[in-house]
């Protein structure tokens, strides 16, 4: 007999690479200019699984058996950038950014 309980966790996230040079380097190769962050999307679902089964070994090259699973879904999100751009610009005071982007959330 083979009872158990499972969780999966998927997360998918894809973005432009001006967008990833102003996450992870420096952004002041984009001061007053402007960072296209269009056709930019992240992705993230769960779910989690209890299930009951068997196997039974017929001969060293046969194996039968059968699973019940019930499966409960949980979170599901998805932010999708179809086009935008961002500009940044080295103010007097502090650096400001100015967003302009179309996108659609699911949640």
């Amino acid at each position: 007999m083979d009872v158990g309980v499972g969780y999966r966790d998927f997360s998918y996230l894809y973005f432009t690479k001006d967008l990833f040079k102003l996450a992870f380097e420096d952004y002041e190769q984009y001061a007053d200019n402007y960072a296209q962050v269009g056709k930019s999307n992240m992705r993230e679902y769960n779910y989690a699984t209890v299930f009951v089964g068997f196997q039974k070994t017929i001969s060293k090259n046969v194996m039968l058996g059968g699973r019940l699973s019930f499966i409960k879904g949980g979170l599901y999100q998805e932010v999708n950038v179809e086009n935008g751009s961002v500009y940044l610009s080295d103010g007097l005071l502090m650096p400001y950014a100015d967003i302009n982007a179309h996108f659609q959330y699911y949640g």
